[in-house]
Order: structure tokens, then sequence, then C-alpha cells
């Protein structure tokens, strides 16, 4: 073979390779969960803090998830549907989407810590921040959300009631 074929030639066989083992691996690697951290300028687990935090807070059940994209920082966002059954607080739709930092993406799965993962088919209690010109609510992300019981309603609305919009 000429020399001047054989460089160029040696090089593609090796690029070839090279994106054949990536993609391998990445068929073979086991799944991984990432950690993920956020923090607040105020208390997350004091629900009337949340209250007094969030634009709206719904009582709704979580009918599907609408997309999982790619964040900013490296961790994807689950964009949920809602149907929403009670306002504590705020004016919304019947039906909104929900922006939950978190999600799996591949084989990846990225939690933020403290915090329960959104689950198709539950009911919560969601305090939710708007999103300047767009339909869809970012979930406020606190340690209390859990699916919905009487008594977690029944907790949201006195915290609505007395909410507290100070911060520290």
């Amino acid at each position: 073979m000429n020399h001047r074929l054989k460089a160029p030639f040696v090089g593609l066989v090796a690029l070839v390779l090279a994106v054949g083992g990536w993609f391998t691996y990445q068929q073979l690697r086991p799944a991984q969960t990432h950690p993920v951290s956020v923090s607040f300028a105020f208390d997350t687990t004091n629900r009337a803090k949340v209250a007094g935090y969030a634009d709206a807070v719904v009582v709704g059940t979580v009918t599907g998830v609408a997309e999982v994209r790619q964040g900013e920082r490296g961790a994807p966002h689950t964009i949920f549907k809602v149907a929403v059954s009670d306002k504590l607080k705020g004016d919304v739709e019947d039906t909104i989407l929900v922006d939950q930092l978190g999600g799996t993406r591949g084989k990846d799965t990225w939690t933020v810590e403290g915090v329960q993962q959104l689950a198709v088919g539950s009911a919560y209690v969601l305090p939710l921040t708007s999103r300047n010109g767009s339909d869809e609510h970012v979930l406020v992300l606190t340690p209390t959300l859990a699916p919905v019981t009487g008594a977690s309603v029944h907790v949201w609305t006195q915290a609505v009631a007395n909410q507290d919009t100070t911060v520290s």
C-alpha cells in the first residue's frame, strides 16, 4: 500500500474503533444514580415559608410525563402533566405542566437529595413558582413532598393561610 494512503487509512480505522468502543461501553456499563444538591434562602421544611415563596399551591394528580429535557447544569428536568383538583393558592389551569429537577435519561437517574420524585398516578400538594413566558410551573423542591392525604391537604391549607414571605 502506498505510504501516502496508509496514514489516513490507519487514522480512519482508529477512529472507527474508538467510536465503536465508546458505544459498547455505554451499552455495557451499569446504570448510575447521580445525587443533585439544591439550596434555597429559606427553610424548605417549613411549609409556611414554602407557601409564601410559591406563586401557587395546588392539589393535583400526576397523569403522565410530557418530556425529560437536559438541564443547564447536567441534571435533567422531568416535565410532568398534572390534573389539578384543588387550588389552595394562586390561579392555574385545570391541567398544567410541572417542571421537577431530576429524572432519568438513558440508563442514568438524577435525584435531588431529600426530595421525592413525582410518580405518575399519585396525587400531591404541589408548591409551584411561575416560569415567565411559559405555561410551565416549577416545583418548589421541598422534603415535605409526599403523596397526598387528607391530613397533608389540611396542613398545606394552614400553611397557605399563615404563609411567611420573610427570608431566613
